[in-house]
């Protein structure tokens, strides 16, 4: 999980100069760093989730470490917009099934107290973020852009190295591979489960908040702020890894309050996605840098408590051996709308703004994106919850 997300962040804190290297607009940068990797992740996640079903999950997330990894070096010879874009993409194939088949190994080797298994799992997600910024922005700053994506390539080889080695999965029984059809009526068919289309609308919205949010916030505190790639790396590292640190990890509170209230995993992202929009407004419109700071860390310590409690909700949704298919389904959606479409949509917005608003123009386009998303997540969760009471009076009738 940790280099997934390395693979997936470097390019947010190294964004600035590679715009100034190959002369982009805010626009195409989007495209670089959201579609160029979350269309193509999109499409292949949800078969090779499937697929994973009903193979080995362990040996599979090996080969797509491997792959992400090596692609994630490879953009640092990348001496074009179309050759990066083309290294971003294989990334996006190597990232397609991480998340859901790491999540659906975890709930095979610990059933009982899954939310808080989960939660330390994800926390891989801010960590990754925070070596990503880290390092990425201090490599960049004494040795360019491009050695700190060969730096954080080669690290995940071994990493695949160890998950051959030690990681097994052990599911006694699999299912056996069908026809290619298949696939596509196993989606039908969880999408018409009880509560899927709400649980698809709020993972789009929690994962439109980290993704926009990392990919442009860096960026709006450079140009706004006057900071170097060094300076925001490590200012980005503690925000997120930190900040996005503790938010995971309030995943664990779900456990504890489980006994005394009903659905704490809905409760607490409705309370988190509620508070995001002030602390995004204070890290944008603050005129200090502290301010601006400290606002960009409240505000991923809330932003990032979707994670354990989001997979939790999708996983009890699904059936046991659909667990890879279903977080695929609901990451494949909301990664084509807010990876690949949100991010280069939030640059374009920028680019409408700049004459007017000028090196602020991109956390303006980052404050009305994000709060829109935020509105329909709050939306997704009442509605989830409704349905849940609804069918409880049903039964008891």
């Amino acid at each position: 999980m940790t280099f997934n997300l390395l693979d997936r962040q470097i390019i947010n804190i190294l964004a600035q100069d590679i715009k100034n290297e190959l002369r982009l607009s805010d626009a195409e940068l989007g495209l670089i760093t959201g579609t160029a990797l979350g269309v193509l992740k999109a499409i292949v996640s949800i078969p090779i989730a499937w697929w994973s079903d009903r193979f080995d999950r362990a040996r599979m997330l090996m080969i797509l470490v491997t792959v992400s990894s090596a692609f994630t070096a490879a953009c640092g010879f990348a001496h074009s917009y179309l050759a990066l874009a083309i290294a971003r993409m294989a990334v996006g194939i190597g990232e397609s099934g991480g998340v859901p088949i790491a999540t659906a190994l975890v709930r095979d080797h610990v059933p009982k107290r899954a939310t808080s298994a989960l939660a330390w799992i994800t926390f891989g997600n801010p960590f990754g973020t925070f070596m990503a910024f880290l390092f990425g922005g201090v490599i960049a700053e004494r040795w360019g852009w491009r050695t700190a994506f060969v730096c954080a390539g080669l690290p995940g080889l071994m990493v695949a190295i160890l998950l051959c080695a030690k990681l097994k999965d052990i599911r006694v029984r699999r299912r056996a591979p069908a026809a290619s059809s298949a696939c596509a009526r196993d989606v039908i068919n969880l999408l018409r489960r009880p509560r899927m289309i709400q649980l698809l609308g709020a993972t789009f919205a929690s994962l439109f908040l980290v993704t926009v949010s990392s990919a442009w916030l860096p960026t709006f505190l450079i140009r706004a702020h006057g900071l170097s790639t060094g300076r925001m790396g490590v200012y980005g590292a503690v925000a997120i890894g930190a900040g996005g640190g503790l938010g995971t990890l309030s995943g664990l509170l779900c456990e504890s309050a489980r006994d005394r209230m009903a659905h704490p995993e809905s409760k607490l992202l409705l309370t988190t996605m509620t508070l995001a929009v002030p602390f995004l407004a204070l890290t944008i419109f603050a005129l200090s840098t502290g301010a601006a700071m400290l606002g960009f860390f409240l505000y991923n310590c809330v932003a990032y408590a979707w994670l354990a409690p989001t997979i939790r909700l999708i996983q009890d949704a699904a059936e046991v051996d659909d667990r890879a298919l279903a977080i695929a389904v609901c990451s494949s959606f909301s990664t084509l709308v807010a990876v690949g479409i949100g991010i280069p949509l939030t640059g374009w917005i920028s680019d409408l703004l700049s004459p007017q608003y000028g090196a602020r123009s991109i956390g303006i386009a980052v404050f009305i994106s994000i709060s829109t998303a935020a509105i329909v997540g709050l939306i997704s969760h009442l509605s989830f919850l409704v349905q849940i009471r609804r069918t409880a009076k049903r039964t008891l009738r």
